[in-house]
């Protein structure tokens, strides 16, 4: 029970949870009908499968484990199985994080490595980036970068001062490839907090899922679905319960209408929802329209009938007023 005008915090234990439309409703009844039950989504999406070929496995093989048990988030695989190959030299798989890039080798994801960088000043050139998100680059000295020039068309996120790139992803031959242009072993870097969020923010961005989809969003606003295919399938729940609708969308969408939402594609399916989650939002006399999403009522016009009659009595006051005098000047 929540008192009017009150805020409550709890959590709730519930067991054998499910993903898919879950309802949240009050039990009180007022006029305004749409703000007394929200439709929210809960997602447990499919771990992504990781797998590692370097020479000393260890610090990947840990930072795999440490987002498979905190979220289940990444899973360890078998090569071959994994959709995410984190590797150090070449590339060697359609999706590859790969670090210290070899002069040695050639590939199509660099024209040429040279020798190491003496002193690096890092440049962010696209920022907010969901490959350097919770990343301090003030303490990332990027030690083993080399004289890199990267292929034409590369998404360059990090650069040195100098114009070499440090963090970009390539794409050619039908692999797509996170390139960071530095030595994970030099200055103890395998074991500082950054070494494991870039290799988090690497795998989720290779497959599409740098961002996470609300629970519920507000009405009105845009959610984005992570998600590398262009159309998705949209089943969308009203609050009366009635049957869903389907139809093709984007990656990106308008929550116009109040309700639940699930989002499929090839492998996975998003739930999410839209509902009304302000005072002023509800004030504003907001409801579910009838095909045509989320309509705002026309705030009435005119004074009140309480203005009307104090007009009303001020004019009598001043006509009774007036006669009086009236009179008694004759």
């Amino acid at each position: 029970t929540v008192p009017a005008e009150s805020t409550l915090s709890e959590v709730i234990e519930v067991d054998s949870v499910e993903d898919g439309i879950w309802s949240l409703s009050l039990s009180g009844e007022d006029i305004f009908k749409s703000d007394n039950k929200v439709l929210m989504g809960l997602n447990i999406p499919e771990p992504i499968g990781v797998s590692i070929d370097v020479n000393r496995p260890y610090f990947y093989t840990r930072c795999v484990e440490a987002f498979s048990a905190a979220e289940n988030l990444l899973r360890l695989l078998p090569a071959g199985e994994a959709r995410v190959v984190l590797g150090e030299g070449v590339v060697k798989s359609p999706l590859s994080m790969l670090f210290a890039p070899a002069a040695e080798s050639g590939s199509k994801h660099w024209e040429s490595v040279g020798e190491e960088l003496e002193q690096i000043v890092v440049t962010e050139i696209i920022k907010d980036h969901p490959l350097i998100k919770h990343l301090n680059l003030d303490n990332i000295g990027f030690s083993g970068a080399r004289d890199l020039v990267a292929p034409k068309g590369a998404l360059v996120i990090l650069e040195d001062i100098s114009g070499v790139p440090l963090l970009y992803e390539s794409k050619a031959d039908g692999q797509r490839v996170v390139v960071a242009n530095f030595q994970p072993s030099h200055d103890d870097f395998y074991l500082s907090p950054w070494f494991p969020i870039i290799v988090h923010n690497g795998v989720r961005f290779l497959v599409g899922r740098e961002e996470e989809i609300p629970v519920v969003a507000q009405s009105g606003s845009v959610v984005s679905i992570s998600t590398n295919e262009d159309s998705l399938l949209e089943d969308f729940y009203a609050l009366d319960g009635s049957p869903a609708v389907s139809n093709k969308t984007g990656k990106q969408r308008v929550m116009k209408k109040l309700g639940g939402y699930a989002y499929k594609e090839s492998k996975q399916t998003w739930f999410t929802g839209a509902a009304v989650l302000s005072e002023e939002e509800s004030s504003s006399g907001i409801i579910e329209g009838e095909g045509a999403g989320i309509e705002v009522n026309e705030p009435s016009s005119g004074w009140p009938l309480a203005w009307w009659l104090l007009v009303g009595a001020v004019v009598i006051a001043l006509a009774e007023e007036g006669l009086y005098h009236r009179r008694k000047v004759g």
